[in-house]
């Protein structure tokens, strides 16, 4: 047995990836990445489900029907002006049979924060921006709701992209960032956002590709009483791989990040028997952390792209036992591909890693997957999926001389008719009022061209996005954008 043990170490069990295995994870995690859970208790008789006494801290949680009240924190963004910075906005869904009523109160790092009660209707939608309401450098919000039924979503915009993502609905006193890069032509700001009427003292440390730091720069950060403060990280300088772990020593708080590539930086090196680089990174994510570790993480959505890279970065923050884990993957077509073993990674204690999945050789390029990450010991781990494409990738129409592909000005020319086409069905779709937003119509018309479809390609534009994964199951699932 001890020897069975050490061989599964360094090389992939041969298992065979049965529907058993696969099919309740997926019909569990049949959600977008911009969903929250909705915290709603059903009775039943199984006796295996088990029951969360505060899920908001695994994932944010949407009100329940007709609730007296319910409060969200949104961090990550600018409120300078349209087209500046990070523009920073919260959108407010409304799925209950009543109207509800919100206050949407912004904080900037001098305080003073600024209010605007708003009414969102039955089944309805309503976005806020924050200069709006409160003009400044950085902002951060609280949303309170009463009545309906509701969640809350905050919507980042600039230069390099766009990103919506859901409001924390509870503060803690940990936080987890598990992805982050501070490289050449990278960014990464982390948001420490204090509601409360009381200052918290806050530390930052990190586990990064060269190992741990504690930088006594950040230790004992100070954040006053209804402010936010904004760390730009310069210390860990040009590390391709940080993950973050906020506490804080008094109080709590919540917890954003900001990750931006302008595509400034080197080319992504690959690894492995068939190594494949990729261009620099181009875009932005705004997300919260992740207030708890788990010993599962679920993700319905992930891509092999040619051009791009597709990697989990998997954060231990145990400091006494090493994570052992495996990776089990789904297909969205499972009679396409052959089942793939599960993938064995260890996670040493305090340590983080990332897994590279593009450049594994049982991944096609096109590949549509579930991934479902298991701490096969019970270690409890934090763990995001991190996506980017290159400048343009073009998967070409086959010909007749060339089944493979399409020549270079077929398939540019085929790239802009796509891109004409999409505008084309945006106008018409804003034409017969089927947008019920139109200002966000508007932004996503601009920005929202990560993928080009038309006849036999499909062309990815520069894009990259993180996502944290689902450490559970739920029977109903609210997107708010």
């Amino acid at each position: 047995m001890m020897a069975r043990r050490r061989a599964g170490r360094h090389a992939r069990t041969i298992r065979r990836f049965t529907p058993r295995r696969w099919l309740p994870f997926v019909a569990l995690i049949v959600l977008a990445a911009a969903a929250v859970v909705i915290s709603e208790q059903v009775d039943t008789d199984d006796p295996v489900e088990v029951r969360l006494a505060s899920p908001e801290h695994l994932l944010p949680v949407a009100a329940v029907p007709d609730s007296v009240s319910a409060t969200w924190f949104c961090g990550g963004g600018t409120a300078t002006g349209e087209g500046e910075g990070a523009d920073l906005s919260v959108v407010i869904a409304n799925a209950g049979d009543t109207g509800a009523e919100a206050l949407v109160t912004y904080y900037s790092p001098e305080g003073d924060p600024s209010s605007e009660e708003i009414s969102v209707p039955v089944n309805g939608r309503v976005r806020v921006t924050a200069r709006d309401v409160l003009e400044g450098d950085w902002s951060a919000s609280t949303v309170e709701v009463f009545g309906g039924r509701a969640t809350v979503e905050r919507r980042v915009v600039g230069d390099d992209g766009f990103d919506q993502a859901p409001c924390a609905s509870a503060a803690s006193d940990t936080w987890y960032l598990p992805s982050g890069s501070t490289l050449r032509g990278s960014t990464e700001q982390i948001f420490l956002f204090n509601p409360f009427p009381d200052t918290a003292a806050v530390d930052i440390r990190f586990a990064t590709d060269e190992g741990a730091l504690a930088p006594q720069s950040l230790t004992g950060i100070a954040v006053p009483a209804r402010s936010l403060q904004v760390v730009t990280l310069e210390n860990p300088a040009r590390r391709k791989e940080v993950s973050a772990i906020v506490t804080t020593r008094t109080g709590r708080i919540a917890v954003d990040r900001l990750q931006t590539h302008d595509g400034s930086g080197d080319p992504v090196a690959g690894s492995g028997p068939t190594p494949i680089d990729t261009d620099a990174p181009r875009g932005m994510a705004s997300t919260p952390a992740i207030a708890t570790p788990s010993a599962r993480w679920f993700w319905p959505d992930a891509r092999i792209v040619q051009g791009g890279r597709t990697q989990l970065a998997i954060l231990n923050p145990d400091e006494d036992d090493d994570a052992e884990l495996e990776l089990l993957v789904g297909f969205d077509d499972p009679e396409l591909y052959t089942p793939i073993a599960p993938i064995k990674v260890s996670v040493p204690a305090g340590e983080q890693t990332v897994l590279d999945l593009s450049d594994d050789v049982d991944f096609q390029h096109g590949m549509e997957l579930t991934l479902d990450l298991l701490s096969t010991e019970g270690v409890r781990v934090v763990a995001e999926l991190v996506w980017h494409t290159g400048e343009r990738e073009t998967q070409a129409l086959p010909t007749e001389e060339d089944p493979d592909s399409m020549g270079e000005e077929d398939a540019e020319a085929s790239f802009e008719d796509g891109e004409e086409g999409a505008a084309a069905d945006d106008g018409a779709e804003g034409a017969e009022g089927e947008v019920d937003d139109e200002d966000e119509a508007d932004d996503e018309e601009e920005h929202d061209h990560d993928e080009v479809e038309g006849p036999g390609f499909t062309v990815y534009a520069p894009g990259f996005a993180v996502t944290a994964g689902s450490p559970v199951g739920a029977r109903a699932w609210f997107v708010a954008g």
